[in-house]
């Protein structure tokens, strides 16, 4: 199963800062990945991972490139800040992805808590969603069949649009949404967003995050704001 799997790492050029500094922590937290990683952008090339560009602006054109370019059956999504808080244990991705093997129904295995699931439907620490519910197609941290991504996705489409569009196109799918059941089972800890908020730091996250890393983020020319979690 480790041959299975790789790693994609969601971005674009202007926010490459961000995630150079995301896989600073990756490797600090997953020094022992078992995955092939990759990132996508523009144009900007990385050291710490395989390095796919393509000179399109539309964010959905990147992924689905991306995706024609992974060999693996599965991929493990991450947006460019989304960091990791903590140690990474790769059995337990390996587990997901086990569950994931046996079905080939299973879309999505996301690694944050959300509404909507089903508590008498469950699989190793993760509960199916329903299938009438809102944000079926995510991109929270977590597990994806390659191609039943390929098959929701929509090449003209930004984030937003692709996970409100891809959500009403998997409700006339066959395909199964799981979450895990709280945030306490996550075997990625994150901020799940907050860090970057329309475009600015989000200044009590960087200071949150500094404290908890022990470590300083380089903002750069990027500009920074306050937002009290709104």
């Amino acid at each position: 199963m480790d041959n299975n799997c790789s790693v994609l790492f969601l971005s674009c050029d202007s926010y490459s800062d961000v995630l150079k500094q995301n896989l600073f922590l990756f490797r600090k937290f997953w020094n022992d990945c078992p995955f092939p990683t990759f990132s996508i952008t523009e144009s900007s090339i990385f050291d710490d991972c395989n390095s796919l560009c393509l000179d399109s602006k539309k964010w959905s054109e990147r992924l689905l490139y991306a995706l024609d370019n992974i060999s693996t059956d599965f991929v493990f999504i991450i947006l460019d800040d989304f960091w990791p808080e903590s140690q990474i244990c790769s059995d337990e991705i390996v587990k997901y992805l086990e569950k994931m093997e046996e079905d080939a129904n299973i879309a999505n295995i996301a690694f944050s808590s959300m509404p909507n699931v089903m508590n008498d439907h469950c699989i190793y620490n993760s509960c199916l969603r329903y299938h009438k519910g809102w944000s079926l197609v995510n991109f929270q941290v977590g597990l994806w069949n390659v191609k039943a991504l390929k098959k929701l996705l929509s090449f003209k489409e930004n984030p937003w649009e692709a996970e409100i569009y891809g959500s009403i196109r998997a409700r006339f799918s066959d395909y199964k949404f799981y979450c895990i059941k709280k945030d306490d089972f996550s075997p990625y800890e994150y901020g799940k967003g907050w860090l970057i908020v329309r475009g600015k730091w989000n200044l009590d996250e960087i200071k949150r995050l500094e404290n908890k890393l022990e470590l300083k983020i380089a903002t750069g020319e990027r500009e920074s704001d306050t937002f009290n979690g709104t």
